[in-house]
């Protein structure tokens, strides 16, 4: 009698768990529904239903937000560089308008829309070029010097007339780039802005 009583109950614990396993995939949360569903039952079933789900996670991720590099590319005509302000600024059909959303603004064409994302784009790289550099010091032509050298960016300084520094760079290219410390310091910062 008390073998048989064990066999239901692990029979039903067993049905319960595939029930919760199934309901589970629903949600994407299979594994949890198979041990919820295992041990507590229907009670198990419905908190399956009531976990955050994976796709609001992933939302909320930082790691989501992070546009891929610019291509070298930034002509309106260049496919890779249409994909890259497409994702970074969100660019949207709009469904109720029958138009394309763009930073909360709305276009009557997608081409009208990448050109407003595009000049959105210029402004930003403006900012960024046109942004003070700090001024030069051994530890900030280090961390530049490794942070290059890490990508495998070759990094020297030459010393030209009255001991003004003039920095040489050297990656696939054949001849190495000399630059001032305020090109310098903006070639590092557009490498690095995506690591």
């Amino acid at each position: 009698m008390e073998e048989e009583l064990l066999f239901y109950i692990l029979l039903s614990g067993l049905v319960c768990a595939v029930v919760g396993s199934v309901l589970g995939l629903i949600v994407d949360k299979g594994r949890a529904g198979f041990w919820l569903g295992g041990i507590l039952g229907p009670i198990g079933w419905i908190i399956i239903f009531l976990l955050p789900r994976d796709s609001e996670d992933k939302k909320d991720s930082p790691q989501r937000n992070i546009p891929a590099p610019p291509p070298k590319d930034t002509d309106l005509s260049s496919d890779s560089y249409r994909l890259y302000l497409g994702k970074k600024y969100d660019i949207q059909r709009n469904d109720l308008f029958q138009q394309f959303e763009c930073k909360e603004k709305l276009f009557e064409s997608l081409d009208e829309a990448m050109v407003f994302a595009d000049e959105l784009e210029k402004e930003e790289r403006e900012k960024i070029r046109n942004r003070p550099r700090p001024p030069f010091s051994k530890q900030r032509f280090k961390r530049i010097e490794n942070d290059l050298n890490d990508k495998f960016i070759g990094i020297w300084i030459e010393r030209v007339a009255n001991n003004e520094a003039i920095y040489c760079v050297k990656d696939n290219n054949l001849e190495a780039s000399r630059l001032s410390w305020d090109e310098l310091h903006e070639y590092w910062e557009e490498k690095m802005a995506y690591k």
